[in-house]
């Protein structure tokens, strides 16, 4: 583990040094700029790492401005890679293949470096804004589905997963996701995982759980643990916390929700001890519905094999931010949304919250809203 850490951050400074040492060619002939850039944004590297290692164990208002600046610096960090890796693979072709004349992006020259800079820095401010807006526009996506094992009365089901509560998605974007949830009218509202980012200390100062409380459910709010739960804080605690606001964690169980369906939740992947859906179900009445929640969207076909009507599940973020949306294609048989197979209907959230910054480009903050049908 300690070794893959320091390779990554091996890996991560590479990168770093590769975008600045592009960024700073620019002002080749503007010494003080450069220097002033150098200072910047290797202090900007440092505040990340620091934020990486010692999270929201600060006062709220530090916490959110390092968590702001840092983070907002990796999304732009990431975009100037891919965009200055871009231009260097066009360069290079063109060295080889000569589609153009090299003065139109040869870096040798001052004043088309500048250009390239400037419309290279317009791009990047233009996604910044306009991934920061998709974040904030949390939306509700609707779903009516049918069960193969017919409900005795229609059951809306209102889930959201992976909200990072921290020192960034703070009270006000909380009141925000209670509010969407109470205009659905849920009768069972169901958390899929990552309700905690890592440190419970920006939820207490913001009183998190009382927000939570004004969840309005017929039937109760339920939620399983995600991976994250189990980072940076005391797990037992943040779920201790999380249960003062009337939400019931299922660690591992079943229960039967009104004698018309059963809710079964599983111990997130990262518990080595988690037991088998198969144990978890047990002896139940296989005339009722079964919705599996569990926070990672593996195990397809051990759900369908042991009867699981509906599963629900998030992790993913659907990518968070492109190209993220596609790798995750090459992970996961469902990595977001809703799909059938065979009699298994399966729905994975991109996410009300998010890990990091808040930020999203080729993906939503969504609440998902599913009417199951008679």
């Amino acid at each position: 583990m300690v070794i893959f850490f320091f390779l990554i951050l091996a890996l991560f400074l590479i990168l770093n040094s590769y975008v600045l040492f592009r960024i700073i060619s620019v002002f080749s002939q503007a010494p003080f700029v450069k220097t002033t850039i150098i200072i910047i944004y290797i202090a900007l590297v440092i505040l990340f790492i620091f934020r990486m290692v010692y999270g929201d164990r600060h006062s709220f208002i530090i916490s959110k401005a390092i968590s702001v600046i840092s983070f907002s610096w990796l999304i732009l960090f990431i975009y100037a890679f891919m965009i200055i890796l871009f231009i260097d693979i066009i360069r290079l072709s063109n060295s080889i293949f000569s589609f153009f004349n090299p003065a139109f992006i040869d870096g040798d020259i001052y004043s088309t470096r500048k250009t390239v800079f400037s419309a290279s820095l317009a791009l990047l401010i233009t996604i910044y804004i306009i991934g920061t807006i998709n974040f904030y526009n949390l939306q509700v996506t609707r779903l009516s589905i049918n069960l193969d094992r017919k409900l005795e009365a229609k059951v809306k089901v209102v889930f959201l997963s992976d909200l990072h509560l921290s020192s960034l998605i703070d009270h006000k974007y909380l009141e925000k996701i209670v509010n969407k949830i109470n205009s659905e009218n849920p009768d069972i509202v169901i958390f899929g995982g990552d309700i905690v980012d890592r440190e419970i200390e920006p939820l207490l100062q913001y009183d998190a759980a009382g927000i939570l409380r004004r969840i309005k459910s017929k039937w109760g709010v339920y939620a399983v643990s995600g991976n994250h739960e189990f980072y940076g804080g005391d797990r037992d605690e943040i779920l201790k916390y999380l249960s003062s606001s009337g939400i019931i964690f299922l660690k591992d169980s079943l229960v039967n929700i009104n004698n018309i369906f059963y809710i079964a939740g599983r111990e997130d992947k990262t518990n080595p001890r988690r037991e088998s859906i198969e144990k978890i179900i047990g002896n139940r009445d296989l005339s009722l519905p079964l919705i599996l929640v569990d926070h990672q969207p593996y195990n397809m076909d051990e759900a369908l094999s042991n009867g699981v009507d509906l599963k629900l599940s998030g992790h993913t973020h659907n990518g968070q931010f492109w190209p993220g949306n596609l790798i995750v294609k090459l992970i996961f048989e469902n990595p977001y949304g809703y799909l059938v197979k065979d009699q298994m209907h399966t729905y994975v959230s991109s996410g009300a919250g998010i890990w990091g910054p808040l930020f999203r480009l080729g993906s939503k903050s969504e609440i998902v809203s599913i009417d199951i049908n008679i």
